[in-house]
């Protein structure tokens, strides 16, 4: 740490005058950061990113050993790749984001679906944007809305409101498996089935913020 030998004050860093008598300061200086190191999101929340990504990549290793073991029920595990991909590009994006998270993402999934469905019918129809991608879009939504409020710590009114909306989304499949339209179930039960235990949740642990935001934004 270096010395002003006239005002006798020590200096931390590496400068050569005084900050107050401009005179030339003695003895060795160091290396001084003026601000305190910050940690990153993914820092601070190091064993839930870890889970997740156990999660995820456990996720993808089982759909590809089934698909594998069942050859002929066509190339799904793609798509579900494709899912748990998108689930990491949403949560990356939203945490960079740090505000609207929440309807960013509802926003997002809305766009994705609405283009993959004109993709699908612009190309000759063949059903892969409701058998795959709508619920992969939702189901994708739903978690990453979760995991970023939990990490962001979101605004509850945007948060609740979003997840209702995703979650209200998540049940479009279940129109498609009633009329029989689906020629692969599957990702739309899971989907069905996640936004059901969506509002659960939210009926549980959230029904009073839930009932707070309906008074508030519909004058209830």
């Amino acid at each position: 740490m270096k010395y002003c030998e006239k005002c006798h004050v020590n200096v931390r860093g590496n400068p050569e005058l005084c900050p107050l008598c401009q005179g030339r300061l003695a003895g060795e200086g160091e290396e001084f950061e003026p601000f305190p190191p910050t940690r990153s999101v993914y820092r601070q929340f190091e064993r839930l990113f870890r889970w997740l990504l156990f999660a995820t990549v456990s996720a993808a290793i089982i759909c590809v050993a089934v698909n594998l073991m069942l050859p002929w029920t066509g190339a799904w595990s793609l798509f579900a790749l494709l899912g748990l991909g998108c689930f990491w590009v949403i949560v990356h994006l939203s945490i960079r984001r740090k505000s609207g998270i929440a309807r960013y993402i509802a926003n997002q999934a809305a766009v994705i679906s609405a283009f993959c469905v004109i993709w699908d019918f612009v190309t000759g129809w063949r059903g892969w944007s409701i058998d795959y991608a709508l619920p992969i879009a939702f189901t994708a939504a739903m978690l990453a809305i979760i995991v970023a409020g939990l990490v962001l710590r979101s605004d509850a009114g945007d948060y609740i409101a979003s997840l209702l909306l995703i979650g209200l989304g998540g049940l479009v499949p279940l129109a498609f498996y009633f009329t029989g339209i689906l020629g692969t179930p599957i990702p739309s039960i899971i989907c069905v089935a996640c936004s059901l235990i969506l509002f659960v949740g939210l009926l549980l642990f959230k029904g009073g913020e839930i009932k707070y935001e309906l008074e508030k934004r519909f004058h209830l």
